[in-house]
């Protein structure tokens, strides 16, 4: 069911979980983004820009989506793949399923790649995008590294989701602006009880930590989780900054984080010996490990142990 027959036009962009959304751009400053409607056979790239109007689709629950109607531009194409010298030209083989043909590279657009590298390139002609009848020509624009390497596919995916690891200028000032206060108000003080964490050996933040305690009638167990709340403020660059990212990304051995530093690793990591603002989850157990009641509370504790 149409919502309405006016044409609107928008971008495509990433979605929070990696799927390709619709980004108005009559509202720039709006914050609404919408799915993209099932079925139809546009093959939409991130950058392009479309005509669409909004429509009700069904599926389990009714939502607003978008519905395609037509592409107007081509947007900017980069890609990363394998790139294969031909001394007088090259040939990338893009990793996105997205495009199913080479890539001609000219020998000036070489950069410094050589053979089996891991390359990132721009498409000189995208408007040939989908011409199954022309090629695709590009440039490299980084040497990622060697194809089939740690580093190098890692940069790859970064790419191909335009994650980045740095934080803005004003995220940061934020976050070392950030004052710690341990004053109780309206927390309860568990500092003294036995609290630990259980992470591996390289894991440099520690969200929640642990309790047990025996009753007579069976166990209160508690998980305790950082207060990230406590010092992240509605509509502060951090927190535009963390909805934009929506959660931390754990690559093999690389992190992309929701948080900086200065957060995640510092004032909301509950590390052994130190103060740590949490909220607490006490969960009653029965003898038997059954769930009986539970409730959370605002408080403060000490981890004792790793």
């Amino acid at each position: 069911m149409k919502i309405t027959d006016k044409k609107n036009i928008g971008e495509i962009d990433f979605g929070k979980d990696g799927r390709k959304i619709l980004k108005p751009l009559e509202t720039p400053d709006s914050k609404s983004t919408y799915k993209i409607k099932e079925g139809k056979s546009f093959r939409l790239s991130i950058g392009d820009k479309v005509e669409y109007h909004l429509t009700i689709q069904k599926n389990g629950k009714e939502e607003e989506v978008a519905e395609i109607t037509k592409v107007i531009e081509e947007g900017k194409k980069f890609v990363s793949g394998r790139f294969e010298s031909h001394t007088s030209y090259g040939l990338v083989f893009p990793d996105s399923k997205d495009i199913r043909k080479e890539i001609i590279i000219s020998a000036e657009d070489f950069l410094t790649a050589k053979d089996s590298d891991k390359v990132y390139v721009e498409i000189l002609n995208p408007e040939d995008f989908r011409n199954e009848l022309s090629d695709l020509r590009g440039r490299v624009v980084e040497v990622l590294g060697k194809s089939g390497e740690r580093g190098a596919e890692e940069k790859s995916i970064m790419k191909k989701f335009n994650l980045v690891k740095a934080f803005p200028k004003e995220v940061e000032r934020e976050a070392k602006a950030i004052k710690i206060n341990y004053e109780l108000n309206d927390r309860i003080d568990l500092r003294e009880k036995i609290i630990f964490t259980i992470d591996p050996e390289d894991a440099k933040d520690f969200d929640d930590a642990v309790s047990i305690e025996t009753l007579d009638d069976g166990y209160l167990l508690g998980v305790h989780i950082a207060d990230v709340s406590h010092y992240v403020r509605d509509n502060t660059a951090i927190d535009k900054e963390a909805l934009r990212r929506a959660t931390s990304i754990y690559l093999v051995r690389n992190v992309i984080p929701m948080l900086p530093e200065r957060l995640s690793n510092d004032v909301c990591s509950l590390r052994p010996n130190e103060d740590s603002l949490t909220f607490s989850i006490f969960i009653k157990l029965s003898k038997r490990c059954a769930l009986k009641s539970f409730e959370i509370k605002k408080s403060i504790i000490n981890s004792k142990r790793r």
